[in-house]
């Protein structure tokens, strides 16, 4: 196959520097995507952010369940009122 390595290759890493390597990489992956944690300030501020982020998320979906219901009951009034005057008419002839 092409991709095939054309022969192993075996690496001998302690578990300090493994650790060491995961860390530096996922704080390189945060740094990335505008999460720079190497202050305790800014990991507040982050912490902070995400707060926020769930409040508001739950707030949303509060807000579009209370919707939802409001939108529920209009339709139910309205078919409710339909059926009523149907009766009327049908039923309650003068």
């Amino acid at each position: 196959m092409e991709n095939e390595p054309a022969e192993s290759v075996v690496l001998v890493v302690s578990r300090q520097e493994l650790g060491d390597l995961i860390e530096r990489s996922v704080r390189r992956g945060l740094a990335d995507a505008g999460l720079h944690l190497e202050d305790k300030n800014d990991r507040e501020e982050a912490r902070k952010d995400f707060w926020f982020l769930r409040r508001w998320r739950r707030a949303m979906d509060g807000a579009a369940a209370k919707i939802g219901y409001t939108v529920l009951a209009l339709v139910t009034g309205g078919v409710l009122i339909v059926v009523w005057a149907g009766l009327r008419i049908q039923i309650f002839r003068p």
